[in-house]
């Protein structure tokens, strides 16, 4: 596809690597959840260069790949069907811009839909529009907030980490096709950055803009003279050129090496495990020596794979309630992330008497774990109060997990200013939002405050 948009293999090469490389491809693809929105970035890519092909030559074979892909695209995860489909928009303008190519564009979009159709119309008599719409209206919109966009765009240079590299590049690819008058790339960058809510979507033009970045240092003429020193000078010159940027592609590939890895990153795993060892040893536990009615509180990310591994009830988790009611998805999200971050047996009791839940036994990670795919770190006092509390009996203990089973209650009325108090002082201010239906929630990182920000549309 990059050789096709820039017509050089040179630059669709390092477009390539720099993409093999990008941690935000990575960590969304590799990681947990991985499974399902890896085979739709595949076919994402080829979609999206059998659509650079159709709109440039308008041959048939690409009008049937298209359908296909779209059609299966459809079918795959509907996040990267909105990109698929705004990019099209964009590339029928690049290229086309004919009735016929509008034509062609709308038979992808019916044709893929039609090959769609058997299945999605086989939920929707299962399940009706209402609980696809409800879906639906648990993630963001589709135009994103332009503070939202800035605070996004400038993060890397504020946090000063090593994504600065990939947006410094991508910023430079901009300005260099712009004094080119070459518009397709930054136009599609900034229509990601406008319409998608994650960076692994406005990257795909984005590495092709850093690679014509670093081309374009490669190639750049340093200037005539025939002076013996100026041609000396520019020979040194040209390869302190090529050797920086061999450095900086090879940082970039350490980089990609590092989080492909699953290796500390800013003071936690690059790649969030969300169960391990201990939680199937607690898991296995729960099945067998817990009544099969029990209903169980779980804190962390565990909670996702706990009703499947042990039968169990659950009584706070986000997973599968995006198809009951926005309402409701806001209220288990809010119940889950104040629950998930409380480190002291005062913040677990309050919480969940200020949410009027009434678990039999309580879930806690005691080691490191993760709460929507942020890294988080029990502190001994956790446990410890568990345990010294009346209100609590400890019942299985592994390396990393417990289990405690509620046994009386406790008088947990406390001055509303104190309550204030302990409850900025214990847990995590990373803004919240919600993301598509399968994957959760994003995280908004530059608005350290607590937030459930939702709106209407898919994400």
């Amino acid at each position: 596809m990059a050789k096709e948009i820039l017509g050089s293999v040179q630059i669709a090469g390092l477009a390539t690597v720099i993409l093999a490389a990008t941690p935000d491809v990575l960590s969304w693809h590799l990681s947990a959840g991985g499974i399902v929105r890896a085979p739709a970035y595949l076919l994402l890519l080829t979609g999206l260069y059998s659509g650079v092909r159709l709109f440039k030559t308008g041959q048939r074979q690409w009008l049937a790949s298209s359908v296909v892909l779209f059609g299966l695209m459809v079918l795959s995860h509907p996040t990267y069907t909105s990109f698929f489909a705004t990019s099209y928009l964009l590339l029928y303008v690049a290229y086309d811009r004919s009735l016929l190519g509008l034509v062609r564009g709308a038979s992808v979009a019916a044709g893929g839909f039609i090959l769609a159709a058997p299945w999605w119309t086989h939920v929707l008599n299962n399940y009706g529009m209402a609980t696809i719409t409800g879906a639906a209206a648990t993630h963001e919109g589709l135009i994103n907030e332009l503070p939202l966009i800035i605070a996004r765009l400038s993060g890397p240079f504020h946090a000063g980490n090593a994504i600065l590299v990939w947006n410094v590049l991508i910023f430079v690819g901009i300005a260099v096709l712009l004094w080119r008058r070459e518009g397709v790339l930054p136009a599609w960058f900034a229509l990601a950055v406008l319409v998608m809510n994650e960076p692994r979507f406005p990257l795909v033009p984005g590495v092709m803009l850093a690679a014509v970045a670093l081309h374009s240092l490669l190639t750049h003429q340093l200037g005539d003279g025939t002076d013996a020193d100026w041609q000396q000078w520019r020979s040194v010159a040209r390869w302190g050129i090529r050797g920086s940027v061999v450095v900086v592609v090879g940082f970039m590939i350490f980089v990609g090496g590092v989080y492909a890895s699953g290796s500390l990153v800013g003071g936690g795993p690059s790649m969030v495990s969300f169960i391990d060892d201990d939680d199937m040893t607690t898991m296995d536990w729960v099945q067998n020596e817990t009544p099969p009615d029990a209903k169980f509180v779980v804190l962390g990310d565990a909670g996702e794979w706990f009703p499947y591994f042990t039968d169990r009830t659950m009584l706070v988790g986000r997973w599968g309630v995006e198809w009951t009611t926005p309402a409701e998805y806001r209220a288990q999200l809010t119940k889950y992330w104040e629950l998930s971050t409380c480190h002291t047996e005062q913040c677990l009791t309050e919480t969940l008497h200020r949410h009027n839940v009434n678990p039999e036994y309580v879930y806690v990670p005691t080691e490191q774990y993760a709460a929507l795919g942020i890294v988080q770190h029990q502190p001994p006092s956790m446990r410890q109060t568990l345990v010294d509390s009346e209100r609590y009996q400890l019942e299985h203990e592994s390396e990393g997990a417990a289990v405690f089973r509620v046994v009386g209650e406790q008088d947990i009325t406390r001055e509303n200013s104190s309550h204030s108090q302990s409850t900025s002082s214990r847990r995590t201010t990373t803004a919240i939002t919600t993301e598509n239906v399968g994957d959760g929630v994003a995280f908004d990182q530059f608005n350290q405050r607590p937030s459930t920000k939702h709106s209407t549309g898919p994400r």
